[in-house]
């Protein structure tokens, strides 16, 4: 985290031109990490993601775009169960990990 720091002490200092060109490339390098992401990714695959809330969901695809995909998920606690309802969420794909936990019966 000590990078990050010495970022925002540097962004103090640039001009707004120089902003606008931190802001390019950020957003290049967001879309570089969707294409990543998404070449990883297949229709059914189980994942998992966090919310902004950081409500954790495990789930599968259901259909990819291209930079989210559609993931048929549900709420789920510490231990893998579920604690909701199905439903459909429009996830970035850069925000979608594999699930490989081991899930306890019926979950």
């Amino acid at each position: 985290m000590n990078h990050l720091k010495a970022i925002k002490k540097h962004l103090l200092s640039c001009t707004a031109s120089d902003i606008e060109e931190v802001i390019v490339a950020l957003k290049a390098a967001r879309n570089a990490l969707s294409k990543r992401a998404m070449k990883t990714l297949e229709n059914g695959n189980r994942v998992m993601f966090t919310t902004n809330t950081g409500s954790v969901y495990r789930g599968f695809i259901s259909k990819k775009g291209v930079k989210y995909c559609r993931v048929r998920a549900t709420l789920q606690d510490d231990a893998g169960y579920q604690r909701g309802a199905m439903s459909n969420w429009r996830v970035p794909a850069a925000d979608l990990r594999h699930d490989d936990t081991a899930h306890p019966a019926g979950a």
